[in-house]
C-alpha cells in the first residue's frame, strides 16, 4: 500500500524524521493511501480510523513511500500515540526513493519524474500550499 502523508509541527522537519515525529506538537494534518493511482484514499483527523489501512498493517502487509522513513516514524511515534494506530515492523517498509537511487535516478521526486519523462508531475501549486500549511 502506497503513504504520504502531510504533517504539521512547531519544529522544523531538519531536525530528522524521527526527532520531528516524537515531538509532541507533531500532527498529522491528512495521508493518502491506495494500492495505485485510481484508488487513493484520503484520511485525516476527526474522521475514523482508516480500516482497509490499518488491517493491512495488521496482516504484515509492506506501506511504501518516497523517502519512507518519513512514514515509518509518523506512523510509529505520530499516529500510535494520537490514534492508537499499530506500530510499522521495519520490515514492512518499503522505500520508492531507495528503488530510485538504485536505479541512478535522482533523489528528488519531482527529479525523478523529470528523468523517467512521465507525465504526472509535482503540482508545484500544491507544494506552496502544503509548505504554507505545514510551517
Amino acid at each position: 500500500m502506497n503513504v504520504d502523508f502531510e504533517t504539521f509541527s512547531e519544529i522544523d522537519i531538519k531536525v530528522g524524521s524521527f526527532r520531528y515525529a516524537m515531538d509532541k506538537s507533531t500532527e498529522v494534518i491528512w495521508i493518502a493511501y491506495g494500492t495505485d493511482i485510481d484508488n487513493v484514499k484520503l484520511w485525516y483527523p476527526g474522521l475514523k480510523s482508516p480500516k482497509e489501512l490499518i488491517d493491512h498493517i495488521n496482516k504484515g502487509g509492506f506501506v511504501k513511500g518516497w523517502n519512507a522513513t518519513f512514514e515509518y516514524a509518523i506512523f510509529n511515534y505520530c499516529c500510535h500515540r494520537l490514534y492508537d494506530w499499530p506500530k510499522l515492523k521495519v520490515n514492512q517498509v518499503r522505500c520508492t526513493q531507495a528503488d530510485a537511487l538504485a536505479l541512478s535516478l535522482p533523489a528528488s521526486l519531482d527529479m525523478a519524474a523529470i528523468a523517467l519523462g512521465t507525465t504526472q508531475q509535482k503540482d508545484k501549486r500544491g507544494k506552496q500550499l502544503i509548505t504554507k500549511l505545514c510551517k
